[in-house]
Order: C-alpha cells, then structure tokens, then sequence
C-alpha cells in the first residue's frame, strides 16, 4: 500500500488541485485520465491558504445551493442518522442518500455504511467534515453520484477519516462505479484546515470522473492503485517556497508565484531580507557609512566570493531555511547576463537537491519580469511537482 504526504519550500509555495462536479456514475468515457499512482498522499496545509466556509460555495461559478444560513447539521451513530429534516435525506439500498442541494455538516461514524449525494446536475452540495469518520465493508463509504460539483471543507483542526473495502459488491455486475473509497461522479474539491486520512483498499483511493481540486487542508491518501484519479484534470495547491537568487527588488515576481497557489515564506537575495535585515552596529568613532559598507560586505552571499568554505556555506544555509520555515521547495533564480549568478544557480539546482532532498526550480530571467506567461507555466508545474513529491514521501513513511 503506498503514502503520499504533500509540502512545500521556505519561500513558500501553495499548490492546489484542481477538483470536478459530480454527475450519475456510468462506466469510465473514453477520455484520458489524469491520475496520480502510489498509496498515499498527504496535503500539507499552507499557512496563509485562505479557505471560505462551505456555504460560501454558493459564490462560485455555475450551480445553485442553499444559503449559509441553512446549513443542516447531520450526525451519525453506527448505522443511524439523526438530524436530516424531511425531504433532504432519503434511504436507499441501506446508503443514506442527501437529495437536496445546500451545505450539510457531518459529524460522528458511519459504520459499514454509505452516504450518496445524488442532485440535479445543475445544483452543488456542499459536505463539512467535523470529526467525522465513514467505513464500508462492502463499497466505497462516500459515493458522490451526480451534481454541477462537489465540495468537501475539512472544518478547522478536525480529523476525518474514510475507509472501504477491499472487494466492493455491485448489485449490477455491469457496474464499476464507484472504484474510489472517496468518489465523485462530478466535480470535486476540496478545501479546508482540517486534516483528512483515506485508507483505500480496494482501487483507488480519491477518484472523480470529471475535476478533482484539492486545495489546503492536511489529507493523507493510501490505496493500491492510484492515490488521486481525475478523469479530466488534478489540481494540487498549497505549498511554501524559499525563494533564492541575484538581486531582486520587483516584488510583482513574488506576486507571481503566489498567484500560482503558493506561498513565499523566506527569500536569501543578493541584499533580500535573509540575511540582510540585521542591526548595524556602528563602533565608537567608526563613519555610519563605513559601518554600513562593511555589514553588507561581512554579510553577503553572492556568489563572485567563490572560496569553498563561501560556497558550501551557502548551500547550507539555505537548506535550514527551508528547515526553519518548513518549506516545500525552494526557486533559485538568475538575472541574464549576471555569469556568477549563472554558476551558482546551477550548483544550487544539483546540490541542493543531491545533497539535502530538496526540489528546486532553476530559472533565468529579466531583470524586470517580462515573460510572466512563461514564468507562470514553470512556476505552476513546480508547484505541483512539490506536492506530489510530498505524497510519494508520505507513502514511504
């Protein structure tokens, strides 16, 4: 069974993936599949991933719901449900099935059950998790059947957890739907600063058939297949990320990545504001600018001082900035032109990861932020590639 734990760089970067709407479940289309394989995976919440309330899903694109003020408070015991007001819940097949679209919050176990979510293909429910915990020992414990989209929130500091079985029984031996302990046959994301472990058993272990987006939240994924399965898109967000390089006095690059989906927690420029904001202290009869002149001469890391000692040095201290930051990753950039910087970037992209572990995104660019597209596509796929490595970790541990 494989893990997968998600994190990102001390310069913070925030990965998101992208989740899709749920619809009726029929047999795989013929389209590709965008999946992730091994038997874990686990997000890492991103320290400023701002994460609205389940009802605000009202606010997004297309569908309809109910208000916030609605929400429905659903509480389970066993194999029993209390809570549903008449009309939203229905039962069948033994699955509690919600048919009504609106915000519904879940708390207590679902043992040896299911829960379906089966609306109209133009409305959206929204499921909050709160300690909620749901097994299957015949199915997948959450079958999300048909809707414009799905959104699960994991409540801040809750613990959910979602386990199915190992051999699923079909009453129609044509079906294959659900193949996920967590199933979506419509758009699905999810979101939140709580934490949610999926012990998948039987295929897959979060499995959407059109968009699956998971963004913040802490979520562990095992299963013997594929960990996370979109059949149109996965996105990924919510990472920190260090940020490293020439000098650099644009703050619209740091806009950029963070427009990515993740965060900056520390950059080491040049003269940025690690290891440069320190107090200067001028000595008796010393000149404030020959104090100053000599702080940033003692203090500088750039790479035309290329003694050994200089060099791994500044390898190492950027390692434990990511350590101290709990990073994810780490962007070293170059500005044309500057062939110190040129060196030292490629170094920094080999040891860095050789030698600590860490993955890092190299790149040169202008000195003013010209080519932002492009930037954007390498920025967005690192950031992925941060969280997946994450989940592949998880999954060794």
């Amino acid at each position: 069974m494989k893990k997968w734990i998600f994190a990102v760089s001390a310069a913070a970067l925030v990965l998101a993936l992208g989740l899709s709407g749920c619809e009726k479940a029929p047999a795989d289309s013929s389209g590709s599949a965008t999946e992730v394989s091994g038997t874990g995976a686990t997000a890492a919440d991103p320290a400023t991933g701002e994460t609205p309330t389940g009802s605000e899903t009202a606010g997004e694109t297309g569908g309809s719901t109910t208000p916030a003020q609605q929400t429905i408070q659903l509480t389970f015991s066993g194999q029993t449900l209390s809570g549903a007001p008449e009309g939203t819940v229905v039962t069948e097949d033994g699955a509690f099935v919600i048919v009504k679209p609106g915000t519904y919050e879940l708390t207590g176990d679902l043992s040896n059950g299911q829960l379906r979510v089966r609306v109209e293909k133009t409305e959206r429910v929204t499921l909050i998790f709160r300690n909620f915990t749901a097994s299957s020992s015949t199915s997948a414990p959450i079958y999300l059947v048909s809707a414009d989209k799905c959104v699960i929130e994991l409540a801040d500091g809750s613990v959910n957890r979602l386990t199915d079985a190992k051999t699923y029984v079909f009453s129609d031996p044509t079906e294959t739907k659900p193949n996920a302990c967590l199933y979506a046959g419509c758009d699905l994301k999810i979101k939140g600063k709580g934490s949610l472990i999926v012990e998948g058993n039987y295929n897959n272990g979060i499995g959407c058939k059109n968009d699956l987006e998971i963004s913040n939240g802490q979520i562990t994924v095992s299963a013997p297949n594929n960990i996370l399965k979109g059949n149109n898109s996965v996105t990924v967000t919510g990472g920190k990320l260090v940020l490293s390089g020439a000098e650099n006095d644009d703050p619209n690059f740091t806009k950029l990545i963070e427009s990515c989906g993740a965060l900056v927690v520390a950059d080491r420029y040049c003269y940025g504001s690690l290891p440069g904001r320190e107090e200067i202290v001028v000595q008796p009869g010393q000149a404030p600018l020959d104090a100053i002149a000599r702080h940033y001469l003692n203090v500088s890391m750039c790479p035309r001082f290329m003694g050994q000692d200089e060099m791994r040095g500044r390898k190492k201290y950027l390692a434990d900035l990511v350590k101290e930051y709990k990073a994810d990753g780490i962007i070293v950039a170059s500005n044309k032109f500057c062939e110190y910087w040129s060196y030292e970037r490629t170094i920094d992209t080999i040891v860095l990861n050789r030698d600590f572990g860490i993955p890092v995104c190299s790149i040169e660019k202008e000195y003013v932020n010209a080519a932002s597209g492009q930037l954007r596509t390498r920025f967005q796929a690192f950031i992925e590639s941060v969280e997946i490595k994450k989940i592949q970790e998880g999954a060794r541990k």
